[in-house]
């Protein structure tokens, strides 16, 4: 799916004249960019009419885990490390290292789950899912000027663009 940018930039010109030594001339500057979206974002209403378990989960780097579930439409997922197993965003689109680490919250469709109770501090999964989505706003490491979408995940997000 291709979706239009405008991007407006503002360009600093020094001009010199005769009047004066150093001068500015500033104006905004209108740029057109067409990107490829490779993924929607799903707001939390929409997960609102998912049948079925989902769990809602944010990148982590703790021993032995990936992620870290945040929230879920069962009370007993939240809170727990976890590793996932079967569809992943990280290998499925080879996202940029500045993408993985802006501190997006990814759903995972859960077809089974694993828990490890034996912890006393806290609770540890494998979660076997179906799908994922990634949940609405996108996040990204870069300013808000660049005027990217946050409804989508870009092709320019994915390694080697």
């Amino acid at each position: 799916m291709k979706i239009k940018n405008k991007l407006i930039f503002y360009s600093l010109l020094g001009v010199a004249g005769a009047a004066c030594c150093a001068g500015a001339l500033c104006g905004w500057t209108e740029y057109n960019a067409e990107k490829t979206a490779i993924r929607s974002a799903v707001s939390m209403q929409q997960l609102k009419d998912v049948n079925g378990v989902y769990i809602i989960c944010e990148r982590c780097r703790v021993t032995g885990f990936d992620w870290h579930v945040t929230g879920s439409n069962t009370e007993e997922h939240i809170g727990n490390y976890c590793n996932i197993i079967g569809a992943d965003p990280f290998s499925e689109l080879h996202l940029d290292y500045e993408f993985i680490i802006s501190d997006n919250r990814y759903v995972f469709y859960v077809e089974e789950a694993r828990l490890d109770t034996s912890r006393e501090a806290e609770c540890s999964a494998e979660y076997r899912v179906s799908g994922w989505d990634i949940v609405y706003p996108v996040r990204r490491n870069e300013p808000k000027l660049f005027g990217n979408s946050r409804k989508y995940i870009l092709e320019s997000d994915a390694d080697g663009s």
